[in-house]
């Protein structure tokens, strides 16, 4: 009898193409953005910007996204 995984149990190995993949789109984009300055037409802000009060807001998306990629 094969047991199946759920979602939440998959494996690093069955993750890595989705980070492989992802990672090169998000490093052209950004290099893009920042030679091209399009940051703010693009609805981004520099983060110099940002109050420190407003940044203690971004932790927990940091914190999950840190998460998802080191699992």
């Amino acid at each position: 009898m094969v047991r199946q995984r759920s979602k939440a149990g998959k494996s690093f190995s069955e993750r890595k193409p989705v980070l492989i993949s992802f990672t090169p789109i998000a490093v052209v984009l950004i290099i893009y953005l920042t030679l091209r300055r399009k940051w703010r037409e693009t609805g981004f802000r520099s983060l110099r910007s940002i109050s420190a009060n407003h940044a203690k807001y971004c932790i927990p998306l940091l914190l999950v996204l840190d998460t998802l990629a080191l699992e």
